[in-house]
Protein backbone atom coordinates (compact mmCIF):
# COMPACT_ATOMS: atom_id res chain seq x y z
CA UNK A 1 0.00 0.00 0.00
CA UNK A 2 1.06 3.54 -0.36
CA UNK A 3 2.06 5.66 2.58
CA UNK A 4 -1.38 6.80 3.71
CA UNK A 5 -2.93 3.32 3.79
CA UNK A 6 -4.87 3.95 0.59
CA UNK A 7 -5.00 1.96 -2.60
CA UNK A 8 -1.68 0.68 -3.95
CA UNK A 9 -0.46 2.91 -6.74
CA UNK A 10 -0.91 1.92 -10.36
CA UNK A 11 0.61 3.32 -13.51
CA UNK A 12 -1.34 5.52 -15.92
CA UNK A 13 -4.10 4.51 -18.31
CA UNK A 14 -3.44 2.83 -21.64
CA UNK A 15 -0.44 0.94 -20.19
CA UNK A 16 -2.11 -2.19 -18.93
CA UNK A 17 -0.24 -5.45 -18.29
CA UNK A 18 -3.16 -7.86 -18.59
CA UNK A 19 -1.12 -10.94 -19.58
CA UNK A 20 1.30 -10.53 -16.67
CA UNK A 21 -1.48 -9.99 -14.14
CA UNK A 22 -3.56 -12.88 -15.47
CA UNK A 23 -0.53 -15.17 -15.08
CA UNK A 24 0.07 -13.90 -11.54
CA UNK A 25 -3.58 -14.42 -10.63
CA UNK A 26 -3.44 -18.00 -11.92
CA UNK A 27 -0.39 -18.56 -9.73
CA UNK A 28 -2.14 -17.05 -6.68
CA UNK A 29 -5.06 -19.44 -7.19
CA UNK A 30 -2.86 -22.49 -7.84
CA UNK A 31 -0.65 -21.76 -4.82
CA UNK A 32 -3.64 -21.38 -2.51
CA UNK A 33 -3.13 -17.68 -1.82
CA UNK A 34 -6.68 -16.73 -2.83
CA UNK A 35 -8.27 -19.58 -0.89
CA UNK A 36 -6.10 -18.55 2.06
CA UNK A 37 -7.67 -15.10 1.98
CA UNK A 38 -11.11 -16.71 1.95
CA UNK A 39 -10.35 -18.91 4.96
CA UNK A 40 -8.75 -16.03 6.85
CA UNK A 41 -11.76 -13.74 6.56
CA UNK A 42 -14.31 -16.52 6.99
CA UNK A 43 -12.71 -17.36 10.33
CA UNK A 44 -12.46 -13.74 11.44
CA UNK A 45 -15.97 -12.60 10.41
CA UNK A 46 -18.10 -15.62 11.15
CA UNK A 47 -21.43 -13.85 10.63
CA UNK A 48 -20.45 -13.01 7.06
CA UNK A 49 -18.69 -16.27 6.21
CA UNK A 50 -21.18 -17.28 3.45
CA UNK A 51 -20.30 -14.09 1.55
CA UNK A 52 -16.52 -13.98 1.96
CA UNK A 53 -15.69 -16.27 -0.97
CA UNK A 54 -17.84 -14.13 -3.27
CA UNK A 55 -16.13 -10.99 -2.00
CA UNK A 56 -12.63 -12.37 -2.57
CA UNK A 57 -13.26 -13.77 -6.04
CA UNK A 58 -15.13 -10.61 -7.10
CA UNK A 59 -11.96 -8.68 -6.27
CA UNK A 60 -9.78 -11.22 -8.13
CA UNK A 61 -11.85 -10.43 -11.23
CA UNK A 62 -11.55 -6.72 -10.48
CA UNK A 63 -7.75 -6.91 -10.42
CA UNK A 64 -7.71 -8.68 -13.79
CA UNK A 65 -10.17 -6.22 -15.34
CA UNK A 66 -8.20 -3.23 -14.14
CA UNK A 67 -5.00 -4.60 -15.63
CA UNK A 68 -6.47 -4.08 -19.10
CA UNK A 69 -6.24 -0.30 -18.59
CA UNK A 70 -3.76 0.15 -15.74
CA UNK A 71 -0.35 -1.30 -15.11
CA UNK A 72 -0.70 -3.27 -11.88
CA UNK A 73 2.74 -3.54 -10.31
CA UNK A 74 1.79 -5.77 -7.38
CA UNK A 75 -1.43 -7.77 -7.99
CA UNK A 76 -1.23 -9.54 -4.62
CA UNK A 77 -1.03 -6.32 -2.64
CA UNK A 78 -3.84 -4.75 -4.67
CA UNK A 79 -6.02 -7.82 -4.16
CA UNK A 80 -5.55 -7.73 -0.38
CA UNK A 81 -6.39 -4.02 -0.29
CA UNK A 82 -9.55 -4.50 -2.39
CA UNK A 83 -10.71 -7.43 -0.26
CA UNK A 84 -10.25 -5.47 2.97
CA UNK A 85 -12.20 -2.56 1.51
CA UNK A 86 -15.10 -4.84 0.55
CA UNK A 87 -15.05 -6.55 3.94
CA UNK A 88 -15.76 -3.15 5.46
CA UNK A 89 -18.65 -2.81 3.01
CA UNK A 90 -20.03 -6.06 4.44
CA UNK A 91 -19.76 -4.73 7.98
CA UNK A 92 -22.04 -1.82 7.06
CA UNK A 93 -24.87 -4.24 6.27
CA UNK A 94 -26.82 -6.89 8.17
CA UNK A 95 -25.67 -10.41 7.26
CA UNK A 96 -27.26 -11.71 4.07
CA UNK A 97 -26.86 -8.60 1.93
CA UNK A 98 -23.92 -9.42 -0.38
CA UNK A 99 -25.52 -11.17 -3.32
CA UNK A 100 -26.86 -13.76 -0.92
CA UNK A 101 -29.81 -13.98 1.42
CA UNK A 102 -29.39 -16.03 4.57
CA UNK A 103 -31.36 -19.26 4.46
CA UNK A 104 -34.27 -19.66 6.81
CA UNK A 105 -33.15 -21.12 10.09
CA UNK A 106 -29.56 -19.87 9.93
CA UNK A 107 -28.62 -18.15 13.15
CA UNK A 108 -26.80 -14.83 12.67
CA UNK A 109 -27.84 -13.38 16.03
CA UNK A 110 -25.79 -15.33 18.54
CA UNK A 111 -24.32 -13.18 21.33
CA UNK A 112 -20.81 -13.66 19.94
CA UNK A 113 -21.78 -12.53 16.45
CA UNK A 114 -23.74 -9.53 17.71
CA UNK A 115 -20.89 -8.48 19.99
CA UNK A 116 -18.29 -8.80 17.22
CA UNK A 117 -20.33 -6.86 14.70
CA UNK A 118 -21.16 -4.15 17.24
CA UNK A 119 -17.49 -3.75 18.17
CA UNK A 120 -16.47 -3.36 14.55
CA UNK A 121 -19.27 -0.88 13.92
CA UNK A 122 -18.18 1.19 16.93
CA UNK A 123 -14.62 1.21 15.60
CA UNK A 124 -15.83 2.56 12.27
CA UNK A 125 -17.98 5.20 13.96
CA UNK A 126 -15.06 6.30 16.16
CA UNK A 127 -12.90 6.67 13.07
CA UNK A 128 -15.47 8.79 11.25
CA UNK A 129 -16.06 10.93 14.35
CA UNK A 130 -12.47 12.20 14.08
CA UNK A 131 -12.89 13.57 10.57
CA UNK A 132 -12.59 17.39 10.50
CA UNK A 133 -15.11 17.93 7.67
CA UNK A 134 -18.42 18.33 9.52
CA UNK A 135 -20.72 17.69 6.57
CA UNK A 136 -18.82 14.62 5.43
CA UNK A 137 -18.70 13.30 8.98
CA UNK A 138 -22.44 13.72 9.60
CA UNK A 139 -23.52 12.29 6.25
CA UNK A 140 -21.24 9.28 6.55
CA UNK A 141 -22.56 8.59 10.05
CA UNK A 142 -26.16 8.86 8.82
CA UNK A 143 -25.61 6.24 6.13
CA UNK A 144 -23.57 4.02 8.44
CA UNK A 145 -26.34 4.04 11.03
CA UNK A 146 -28.98 3.27 8.40
CA UNK A 147 -26.96 0.39 6.97
CA UNK A 148 -26.19 -1.07 10.38
CA UNK A 149 -29.89 -1.20 11.24
CA UNK A 150 -30.92 -2.52 7.84
CA UNK A 151 -32.69 0.68 6.84
CA UNK A 152 -32.76 2.52 3.52
CA UNK A 153 -31.65 6.15 3.41
CA UNK A 154 -31.93 8.08 0.17
CA UNK A 155 -29.91 11.13 -0.81
CA UNK A 156 -33.12 13.15 -0.59
CA UNK A 157 -33.70 11.89 2.95
CA UNK A 158 -30.14 12.86 3.85
CA UNK A 159 -30.60 16.31 2.32
CA UNK A 160 -33.72 16.86 4.44
CA UNK A 161 -32.03 15.65 7.64
CA UNK A 162 -29.04 17.89 7.04
CA UNK A 163 -31.27 20.93 6.63
CA UNK A 164 -33.81 20.26 9.38
CA UNK A 165 -31.62 18.68 12.06
CA UNK A 166 -28.19 20.17 11.42
CA UNK A 167 -28.94 23.52 9.78
CA UNK A 168 -26.90 22.63 6.69
CA UNK A 169 -28.64 23.82 3.53
CA UNK A 170 -27.04 21.59 0.87
CA UNK A 171 -28.08 20.94 -2.70
CA UNK A 172 -28.91 17.40 -3.72
CA UNK A 173 -25.76 17.20 -5.86
CA UNK A 174 -23.63 18.51 -3.00
CA UNK A 175 -25.04 15.87 -0.67
CA UNK A 176 -24.29 13.16 -3.23
CA UNK A 177 -20.73 14.36 -3.82
CA UNK A 178 -20.05 14.62 -0.09
CA UNK A 179 -21.42 11.15 0.58
CA UNK A 180 -19.29 9.68 -2.20
CA UNK A 181 -16.18 11.41 -0.87
CA UNK A 182 -16.97 10.09 2.60
CA UNK A 183 -17.28 6.50 1.39
CA UNK A 184 -14.08 6.92 -0.58
CA UNK A 185 -12.21 8.07 2.49
CA UNK A 186 -13.73 5.33 4.62
CA UNK A 187 -12.77 2.69 2.06
CA UNK A 188 -9.19 4.01 2.01
CA UNK A 189 -8.96 3.66 5.79
CA UNK A 190 -10.75 0.30 5.99
CA UNK A 191 -7.63 -1.82 6.03
CA UNK A 192 -6.40 -0.14 9.19
CA UNK A 193 -9.63 -1.01 11.01
CA UNK A 194 -9.62 -4.62 9.87
CA UNK A 195 -5.91 -4.96 10.65
CA UNK A 196 -6.43 -3.68 14.19
CA UNK A 197 -9.08 -6.32 14.85
CA UNK A 198 -6.93 -9.05 13.32
CA UNK A 199 -3.98 -8.08 15.53
CA UNK A 200 -6.21 -8.10 18.61
CA UNK A 201 -7.45 -11.58 17.71
CA UNK A 202 -3.91 -12.88 17.18
CA UNK A 203 -2.85 -11.44 20.53
CA UNK A 204 -5.80 -13.10 22.26
CA UNK A 205 -4.96 -16.45 20.67
CA UNK A 206 -1.35 -16.09 21.76
CA UNK A 207 -2.45 -15.66 25.39
CA UNK A 208 -4.56 -18.82 25.40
Amino acid sequence: MDGDGGEPAAEGLASGNFDEVADEVRKMIAQGFVDGLVRRYEARFVAYAPHVEDVVYDQVEQVVRRSKEERIEDPRRLLVWLVRRRILDLLKRPPGRYGYEAEEGEDWDTPEVVAERSALFRAVKELVARWPNRRMRILTELFLDAGFHGEQLSMLDAQTIMREQYGEDMTYDNVKRTVNRGWGRLAAEASEIVQDFEEDEEAEQGER
